[in-house]
């Protein structure tokens, strides 16, 4: 089982305003209320810490222009029965998603091709707790034998699992981060942070983050 890590990793991301100045300046409009979207992360992997801040920080990036707030929360002490962050047990009062960064011997018996980086499983939409599984090793690997940055690749994957929990099964688009599967150009770019969400996918992640905010009308 892995060491215990650093309990949070909290991604901050609000949509950017530009402003105009001088005669006919455009008025500056509200920034939109920052939605806070918990994640319980359970390393089997044994990733490292470094790895891992580095990856949620990449992986909050590509949320950034929808307004929301990730915050990623180590549960792993839990699996071992050990003191873990109060975010990890209970019913959580916003939506919680669980990402399981699988171990090679999870990414051998798990229902996708060997060449698949992660996977995830819808619940209902009723249903707040969703999960998906990413395998470091599969990604790791793949960085290495191209000379990627194998930790903004985890974190190209990291939102794009995230990404199918929170557009409930929706099916991968035609390019972007969305985009199935990732060809060389593609994977190059998620290493450099240049793969995003189109803007149709960001106004449906806020609206599922948002209709789970406690204060938010369902």
């Amino acid at each position: 089982m892995a060491p215990q890590i650093a309990t949070k990793f909290t991604c901050l991301a609000v949509i950017g305003l530009s402003v105009a100045s001088g005669q006919g300046a455009t008025p500056i409009q509200p920034k939109p209320t920052p939605l806070r979207l918990l994640i319980r992360i359970h390393n089997y992997a044994n990733v490292p810490e470094r790895s891992i801040r580095r990856a949620t920080h990449f992986a909050g990036e590509s949320y950034a222009p929808a307004g929301v707030v990730l915050e990623w929360t180590d549960c792993t002490p839990a699996l071992e029965h050990l003191e873990a962050p109060s975010g990890c047990t209970g019913q959580p009062q916003t939506l919680a998603l669980l990402l399981q960064l699988g171990s090679e011997e999870m990414a051998k018996a798990a229902p996708v091709a060997p060449s698949v980086f992660g996977y995830a499983t819808p619940s209902a939409p009723s249903q707040r707790a969703r999960r998906a599984l990413v395998f470091w090793d599969r990604i790791r690997g793949h960085a290495e034998a191209h000379g990627l940055d194998a930790n903004a690749l985890l974190g190209a994957a990291l939102a794009h699992e995230v990404g199918h929990l929170l557009l409930r099964g929706r099916k991968h688009s035609e390019s972007g981060l969305m985009h199935s599967p990732w060809v060389k150009d593609d994977l190059v770019n998620a290493a450099r942070g240049r793969l995003r969400f189109s803007l149709k996918e960001l106004e449906q992640i806020r609206v599922v983050v948002r209709s789970h905010a406690p204060g938010f009308p369902l």
